[in-house]
């Protein structure tokens, strides 16, 4: 349809559409919005036309038409006053009123639901006439689910399943729990759908178990109320057998845990451990044996001991064997910690040095080290993390049948790689906040050292959802939602980390600065892409800090996202350790035809000129977190810089000349037919 009268450049206006520009009289093309909200005040229980005793819309009204303070039911003249919600039943004086089959609490399991899951199920509810109840969610930081509605389904068979709770009048968060009212198990939580920016939906896949009964807890966030939806799906997942048959704590096989042991306890081959039986300290050494695995191994609660070959221990657990006779390789490759592998002759009190990895493996993370053991010596190891990073390992001693020579102790350290762990630290704070973010300024950032930093390493559970401040900055402009916490310094070195993924992740950056909220200077920048892979959706920095000093910590969403993340801080108690050429002032000399095996982790980050980008109208400067060399030819020629050799990661060359630092300018860039093949 148009308009002829309304025509531009020879072009007759189109007017059938949602904009202002129509003429019609009855128009009929609307928004879907339009029609959502259009619907909601005709049908809904809530809408003020139920208290309409007539329309002349509707045309003459029969004489015994009557919905005064009616919500449901006859009108008296064929129709009806309203329709009820599905969880809603009109009673005799036609008033909708909560049905006992549905919208039970926690407590009686009186719920409604699905009864046997198939696929496409579906069920609606509405929760603003529900009783004031808060029931506790699934979700990691405390959440409560107020004013909540219940729907159970069971399987036939172990399956995928997809829960979506959509909503038009609400913000919905879902939880999922299995087993009966009395004995349920938190199996997962969802705020906001993580498909599509700015969706409030909430969508979560769990593996469902043949005969096991399961209840769906929808809520509103923030209190809100209304009517929703509830629909149930099959999808395709790797269904797996949970297997907790005689284990105490670790893994239970479908990427859960089958316990927690006390503080004093450690997780050895699922089993709870107390301490001073553990392997923390040289005495109690576990015995390992050539060509086999050492699993499920952990330093999470090891104390710092300054007994090393090169530098302090850090939170170091320790292993004994028997020497061979040949050289041995001991490994930790492809374990979640960035560790560092230290292996010693001697007696406990007396122990000589034999060799250290002061950089982890070739492939994936951990460490490996080659040594000499003589035949029937008695060979300690310890095993650390670096930088004072705690998690859980795998430690195999692997034999390579060459004889020693002589006296040889043959240090042989391999690789560069990642950094990687999973915390789990003791005696943690658990810090939690109300709705709407009270540290969403530098000025306001949360105290730490009030609350147990540096004596007690930190975990709090918080979310950029809250805050409502969309620009900030610290070491680069954010355009992200983000919030404040801050600390004083210890002198020592500093781990900062969003790795913990929780129920509802996001994409987290870590920005961290000293000196004041008005004037700051960059300490450290890190997220996923410059952090270990199984920090999926975090990063992960460890970096110097200076007795006394202050320092502040933004943590803010990736692209604009907001979400859920859990901020790790933790002393170390290890000395500052930062490689002297993150600077160029502290460049590292180099000569020709020489290797040097480059560790490059917990670089301080720095803005340098991208020689690439010279003469771009965005400009060259680029942050990132270099390491600086310097190189001084003999004689004149063509030299080439090459990193392939054992590369793990991405990196970049730039080269630069000048007679100093503040002189220099771009001398030559990376050719792209000289990459690396696997870069």
């Amino acid at each position: 349809t148009s308009d002829e009268e309304n025509q531009s450049c020879g072009n007759i206006a189109q007017v059938q559409n949602v904009m202002d520009y129509n003429y019609e009289d009855c128009i009929c093309f609307f928004s879907k919005g339009q029609v959502a909200e259009m619907e909601f005040w005709l049908t809904s229980s809530q809408s003020s036309r139920r208290g309409l005793s007539s329309s002349r819309a509707l045309g003459p009204s029969c004489e015994s038409y009557d919905c005064t303070n009616k919500e449901c039911g006859s009108d008296g003249c064929g129709g009806i006053c309203g329709e009820c919600a599905s969880n809603e039943e009109c009673n005799e004086s036609q008033m909708c009123e909560s049905s006992p089959n549905n919208g039970g609490n926690s407590d009686d399991g009186d719920s409604g639901g699905f009864g046997l899951f198939r696929e496409g199920s579906e069920a609606r509810g509405d929760n603003s006439r529900q009783s004031s109840e808060s029931v506790q969610s699934c979700d990691e930081s405390g959440m409560m689910h107020d004013n909540p509605m219940y729907f159970e389904f069971t399987v036939e068979e172990s399956t995928g399943a997809r829960m979506t709770a959509q909503s038009t009048r609400m913000d919905p968060m879902l939880s999922l729990f299995r087993g009966s009212p009395q004995s349920r198990e938190c199996e997962g939580f969802n705020d906001d759908d993580p498909i599509g920016f700015g969706n409030l939906n909430a969508r979560l896949d769990a593996i469902v178990e043949a005969g096991q009964t399961y209840t769906i807890v929808v809520s509103g966030y923030g209190e809100s109320r209304g009517e929703f939806t509830v629909t149930l799906q099959d999808v395709e997942m790797d269904v797996c057998t949970r297997d907790c048959s005689e284990k105490q704590c670790g893994d239970d096989g479908c990427g859960a845990i089958c316990g927690t042991c006390t503080e004093q306890e450690l997780c050895v081959d699922s089993t709870c451990v107390a301490v001073s039986d553990s392997n923390t300290v040289c005495s109690n050494a576990i015995t390992a044996v050539v060509g086999e695995q050492l699993v499920d191994q952990d330093n999470a609660l090891a104390s710092v001991n300054i007994l090393s070959c090169d530098r302090q221990l850090s939170n170091a657990v320790w292993y004994k064997m028997s020497g061979t006779g040949t050289k041995l390789i001991a490994s930790t490759c492809g374990s979640l910690l960035d560790s560092v592998i230290h292996a010693f002759f001697g007696e406990c009190d007396a122990l000589s040095c034999v060799a250290s990895t002061p950089v982890p493996c070739l492939l994936g993370v951990g460490s490996s080290v080659e040594f000499c053991s003589p035949q029937s010596t008695e060979v300690f190891i310890a095993v650390d993390g670096f930088h004072g990073r705690l998690g859980s390992f795998t430690l195999e001693i692997s034999d390579t049948f060459i004889p020693c020579e002589g006296t040889e102790k043959g240090i042989e350290a391999y690789g560069v790689g990642a950094n990687e762990d999973r915390m789990i630290s003791s005696n943690r704070s658990i810090v939690t906040r109300e709705l709407l973010a009270s540290n969403e300024l530098c000025q306001t950032a949360t105290n730490l050292d009030a609350i147990g930093f540096p004596a007690t390493p930190i975990e709090i559970v918080d979310s950029t959802k809250d805050s409502t401040v969309p620009y900030d900055s610290g070491c680069i402009n954010s355009e992200s939602r983000g919030l404040w916490y801050r600390f004083t310094g210890t002198g020592t070195m500093v781990r900062v980390h969003t790795c913990e993924s929780t129920i509802n992740p996001y994409e987290s950056i870590i920005q961290v600065v000293s000196g004041s909220c008005e004037k700051k200077e960059c300490v450290a920048y890190t997220h996923n892409e410059v952090s270990p892979k199984s920090c999926e959706f975090g990063g992960d920095s460890v970096f110097c800090t200076e007795l006394g000093e202050s320092y502040w910590i933004y943590v803010e969403g990736k692209d604009r996202q907001v979400g859920q993340f859990i901020l790790n801080v933790r002393d170390t108690t290890l000395p500052c350790d930062e490689p002297q050429n993150s600077v160029c002032e502290g460049a590292q000399q180099i000569s020709t035809d020489e290797t040097i095996a480059v560790n490059h982790r917990d670089v301080p980050p720095s803005y340098v000129t991208d020689c690439e980008l010279v003469g771009t109208p965005d400009g060259s400067a680029v942050f990132t977190s270099p390491l600086w060399f310097e190189f001084i030819p003999q004689t004149a020629g063509e030299f080439v810089v090459d990193i392939c050799d054992s590369l793990v990661g991405s990196f970049d060359i730039r080269v630069y000349t000048g007679d100093s630092c503040e002189e220099r300018y771009c001398f030559g860039t990376q050719d792209e037919q000289f990459n690396c093949p696997s870069n």
